[in-house]
């Protein structure tokens, strides 16, 4: 009798560990395609992130390209501007307030002359 009961219970053992092994093998049947599609989804989702950081790159890189000329250009306009205020206080300066006595005089023989 102890002997049959042994075999029984290692048949029982037997069919247990292959009832888990069929549950553990349906599960990863069904979990194998759900972990595919979140896999894909992750990679395209990775894929339009690295899109989105090299355009990104891209751009600042052109604005980063436009820094230079644009200071030139702000420079020589500041040139520009402080030689016409240069000029505009030396045309002020040559332009007498006062205008001489010999200056009226000259200009009073012109008109009469």
């Amino acid at each position: 009798i102890g002997e049959g009961m042994e075999d029984q219970a290692q048949d029982l053992q037997d069919e247990a560990e292959d009832k888990i092994e069929r549950y553990f093998g349906m599960l990863e049947g069904r979990s194998e395609p759900l972990e595919d599609d979140a896999r894909e989804e992750a990679a395209k989702h990775l894929a339009a992130e690295r899109g989105a950081v090299r355009g990104a790159t891209k751009q600042a890189g052109e604005e980063a390209e436009k820094v230079p000329a644009a200071a030139k250009k702000a420079a020589a306009e500041a040139k520009a501007e402080a030689k016409a205020a240069k000029a505009k206080e030396a045309a002020a300066a040559a332009v007498p307030t006062e205008v001489a006595p010999e200056a009226k005089d000259a200009t009073k023989a012109a008109d009469g002359a």
